[in-house]
């Protein structure tokens, strides 16, 4: 689609029945420089990498074969990206061949379906939220979990951080800010009653939005 318009501009056949996660980076070796590339993530657990000028696919692995792919985040510096599934398990690539790097397995991390994933600018956390309850933040160079939010009134399904990396916001029942470095609840901003809350924060971090299933 074309931004300022909403011309369509072009459709891109996947091969899948079913995109379950979808982002843009500004560029990738072998991608056209203005277009950038998207990265897809589909039901049957397959990644892939897509030039969306040409409408072809530069690369492809399968992630979590069977497991539909619940959400994809890319490194700030487009090194590395983040693959959730619903084995439960995280998965980090490199960008740029889609080599696997590390896993985060489920006797280690979650214990039910992850929701969402959110690196923080700096690239020396990623955060995840899942079904059980909790929220996680995991010290990238290391990959060990540095802490775990839990005790939240519904289950967590969006996460942003600010840009200076120091707060998380989580959208549960409401907007809640957790202190990224300690994991401590900062404030709640709101407790509406309904689910499935996804969150956006203006570039200034003046406004963040949220959406629920109402």
């Amino acid at each position: 689609w074309e931004a300022p318009s909403g011309r369509h501009i072009a459709t891109i056949d996947t091969g899948s029945e079913w995109t379950t996660a979808l982002r843009w980076i500004p560029g990738i070796a072998g991608a056209s420089p203005e277009w950038g590339a998207l990265i897809c993530g589909d039901r049957v657990g397959r990644v892939s990498v897509w030039d969306p000028r040409t409408r072809h696919p530069l690369r492809e692995v399968i992630a979590a074969k069977g497991k539909s792919i619940a959400d994809i985040a890319v490194c700030p510096d487009n090194r590395l990206l983040a693959v959730a599934s619903l084995d439960v398990a995280i998965r980090i690539y490199d960008l740029r061949s889609l080599a696997l790097v590390h896993t985060i397995p489920a006797r280690t991390g979650h214990t039910n379906f992850i929701q969402s994933l959110a690196w923080s600018p700096d690239a020396q956390s990623l955060a995840s939220c899942a079904i059980d309850g909790d929220v996680r933040l995991w010290h990238t160079p290391t990959w060990e979990c540095r802490n775990i939010v839990s005790g939240f009134a519904q289950v967590p399904t969006s996460l942003v951080f600010t840009r200076d990396s120091s707060r998380l916001f989580v959208g549960v029942s409401g907007v809640t800010v957790i202190n990224a470095r300690d994991g401590l609840v900062e404030r709640v901003i709101s407790r509406p009653e309904r689910s499935r809350v996804i969150l956006a924060l203006d570039p200034s971090e003046t406004h963040v939005y949220s959406s629920s299933s109402d």
